[in-house]
Formats: C-alpha cells, sequence, structure tokens
C-alpha cells in the first residue's frame, strides 16, 4: 500500500512539473526585483586616460591626478621622528604607513631638515613645514 502511494505522489508530480518552472520563474522575478541595468557604455573608469576620436584619429585626454602625501608626527626619540604617512592619488586614498625618519631622510619630496624635542621641520621646493606633537595645553583646565 505504501508503495502504490509513494508512485502516485510520484506520478503527480511529474504531471504538474511543467507549472513548477512557472512558478519558480515568478518567484525569481519577485527575489531579483526585475532590475533592469542600462547605461554600461557610459561608465568610465577613474584612472584610464579618455579616448576621443577626432578626424579618424585617436586623441587621448589624460586627466591629470595629483598625488598627495599627508605626514603626521607621531612621536620623536633619540633624534628620530616616528612619523604616519598617508598616500592619495586624486581625492582617493591609497596606502598608510608608519616610519622611523632621521635628518636628511626624504619623505616623498620633502627632506627632513632637523628634528628637535617638540617638533619636525620638513623643507619641500618652494616651503618649509613644520610638524608638531600633539600636546595639551597646560592652563586649559586652569581657565575652565
Amino acid at each position: 500500500m505504501k508503495k502504490i502511494i509513494l508512485i502516485l505522489i510520484i506520478f503527480n508530480a511529474l504531471l504538474f512539473a511543467k507549472d513548477i518552472d512557472k512558478y519558480l520563474n515568478y518567484s525569481n522575478q519577485l527575489l531579483n526585483y526585475q532590475f533592469q541595468l542600462k547605461g554600461f557604455n557610459s561608465i568610465k573608469p577613474p584612472f584610464e586616460p579618455e579616448v576621443n576620436i577626432i578626424n579618424g584619429k585617436k586623441v587621448t585626454n589624460l586627466k591629470k591626478l595629483i598625488k598627495t602625501i599627508k605626514v603626521n608626527l607621531l612621536s620623536i626619540f633619540d633624534k628620530k621622528a616616528y612619523v604616519l604617512i598617508k598616500i592619495y592619488l586624486g581625492n582617493q586614498f591609497i596606502k598608510s604607513y608608519r616610519k622611523w625618519v632621521s635628518v636628511d631622510d626624504k619623505i616623498g619630496d620633502c627632506k627632513v631638515s632637523s628634528i628637535y624635542f617638540e617638533k619636525l621641520i620638513l623643507k619641500c621646493k618652494n616651503k618649509t613645514l613644520i610638524k608638531s606633537l600633539n600636546k595639551k595645553i597646560p592652563q586649559i583646565k586652569e581657565i575652565q
């Protein structure tokens, strides 16, 4: 008797298999919200040059992305400074690392000219940068 019921269930499942595909497709449409993706041709990669065709010749428009290096002074010990260096390309963060620097070391285009007890002086092409340690002002608590 159990075998006959099992055979009838399998037979009914095979008869209505076409309807199962219809319901599976319908549930797939509900789950994926039927998004239609358009405009793939207008998407441009950010770091590749644009190529325009003018009079049958390819002309590349290079976007100049400026590499920026930001330096934070973390500590000073034994005439060496421990700095955090962050590198950006345009406005996108690329990498950061920490390193011990001493006098006459280079950080990007800048050169470490001197290291004092509380500050680090970097000399670049046209300017001089002074990085100081984050110190608390001793009298600010008394004023408040």
